[in-house]
């Protein structure tokens, strides 16, 4: 069997597409499944509109000799490929791992509600199209993924039933070899880790080493406020103690994570965190805020801590108590390690190829006789 898998992000991009993708590649093969990886780079450079009409092109040629097409999200892939699909006449399936039309309310048009509250609003025109294109693709493809029970409820919104709607966790591969960095910072380290955009809270972060003079802050990814984090950290007289380390290979992302004192994940918004369960399977106290998915990976002092988004007084309370509560950080990283160890890579390739290989079937014939 052959999936052609559609992606916004392919390593060295950080992100969650990126590294499902990745995941999906090493995997897949032991279930009798084939991936091949699009990446939408290979199209980012060419006008908007036109871009996506070369990577539905680009799509369809490798869809003609495949089983199916796998899309990591609902708009820059997911809707080049439901066309993709139909004309290779081909299932597909889509990932939803965020609300595409939310991110981009919050980066590009100044939308400061939740994602749950922008659930149950309208916006301008621009928010509203995005939106309807990630309806039309999840309604129009023959089976839905998401990581999370909490992101379940919020696609399920979205859907007239769901009956195509599965929850299926990310998988987590934790025998990765790490890679240690070169140069390392002074320590305490503090490491946090996402795509750099508004929703991750790496500002608040900056701001909080700013008044502990003692830490390092490392910063793990790239994205579209790299600028203006770094004259943030400039503005802040922090700059020497802040490290952007850009988009990395998975194993020197390890490597940072295996050598932080404290991983601290400051975001307002998460469908599934890879770096948590990560930063939890090797052992390095977690601190993230109670948000989205978190807390069905973590419960507040029994794995680590918990705050409330925006809460930055007690991120650095907590910080300070992985120093001066080692006996409950020590309980804490170890019940952590026993439920980073659930979400094994090989129980969820196991469950996708199972998806799969149900789908391709049935859904082959519905294609043949109900076009768009």
């Amino acid at each position: 069997m052959r999936l052609v898998v559609a992606t916004p992000l392919y390593p060295p991009e950080i992100g969650g597409p990126a590294t499902h993708t990745l995941f999906l590649e090493r995997a897949l093969p032991a279930h009798g499944i084939d991936v091949e990886s699009v990446p939408f780079s290979s199209v980012r450079a060419l006008p908007k509109g036109i871009r996506h009409a070369v990577y539905a092109f680009r799509l369809w040629k490798r869809a003609r000799h495949a089983d199916a097409i796998f899309a990591q999200d609902t708009v820059s892939v997911g809707f080049p490929a439901v066309f993709a699909a139909w004309f290779a006449r081909v299932p597909l399936l889509v990932r939803v791992p965020g609300d595409h039309a939310w991110e981009q309310g919050v980066e590009r048009f100044s939308i400061t509600d939740s994602l749950d509250e922008f659930q149950r609003r309208h916006y301008g025109r621009r928010v509203e199209l995005l939106r309807r294109i990630a309806r039309f693709v999840v309604r129009h493809a023959d089976l839905v993924i998401v990581p999370s029970r909490y992101f379940e409820r919020i696609v399920g919104g979205w859907l007239p039933t769901k009956d195509r709607l599965r929850v299926i966790y990310n998988g987590i591969d934790l025998t990765t070899v790490p890679v240690r960095p070169l140069t390392v910072p002074p320590r305490p380290v503090l490491v946090s880790a996402g795509r750099l955009v508004p929703w991750k809270g790496f500002a608040a972060l900056i701001e909080l080493i700013a008044q502990m003079p003692e830490w390092s802050l490392v910063i793990v990814g790239d994205g579209p406020l790299r600028g203006e984090l770094m004259k943030k950290a400039e503005d802040c007289g922090v700059s020497d103690r802040v490290t952007f380390t850009g988009n990395i290979p998975h194993e020197e992302v390890f490597g940072w994570l295996s050598l932080a004192d404290v991983f601290v994940l400051n975001s307002s918004f998460e469908s599934f965190s890879y770096q948590v369960v990560e930063a939890m399977g090797i052992g390095v106290p977690v601190i993230a805020t109670d948000v989205g998915s978190i807390p069905e990976l973590m419960h507040d002092g029994v794995e680590g801590v918990l705050v409330k988004p925006g809460d930055v007084a007690g991120i650095e309370t907590a910080l300070r108590s992985v120093f001066t509560d080692r006996a409950g950080w020590q309980k804490r990283t170890a019940a952590a390690k026993q439920v980073a160890s659930r979400f094994s890579a090989d129980r969820t390739a196991e469950e996708v190829a199972k998806e799969i290989r149900a789908l391709v079937g049935p859904a082959r014939i519905r294609h043949q006789h109900h076009p768009i």
